[in-house]
């Protein structure tokens, strides 16, 4: 007889909410959102807003994690915009992941 495994594989994240398909909407925001880019701002944030306000950036404005593809009549032109999002954000992501010393070495 199979043993039964008694621990259940972890739960995979779902969306919070699926992405419009309009690409020009703002992204969603709230009072925690507003107040860590206001923090940001004034040079006081907390580790936790500085967390959620670059999540929010990559996730919501930048839409790195969305399809940028967008079908129909103005597909093309809502195509290029998606991309110049992501463009944004895939920029964020490379200076969050760079080898630093490597940049150092080469200045």
């Amino acid at each position: 007889m199979a043993r039964q495994p008694t621990e259940q594989p972890p739960s995979r994240a779902t969306p919070q909410k699926i992405p419009s398909v309009r690409v020009v909407e703002p992204a969603d925001y709230g009072v925690p959102e507003v107040a860590a880019w206001q923090a940001i701002a004034q040079g006081n944030a907390t580790k936790d807003q500085q967390i959620l306000a670059l999540k929010w950036l990559l996730e919501g404005p930048c839409a790195i994690n969305d399809l940028q593809y967008r079908p129909g009549e103005d597909g093309r032109r809502d195509t290029d915009f998606a991309l110049g999002k992501r463009y944004v954000g895939q920029q964020v992501v490379k200076l969050i992941k760079i080898d630093i010393a490597a940049l150092r070495k080469r200045t």
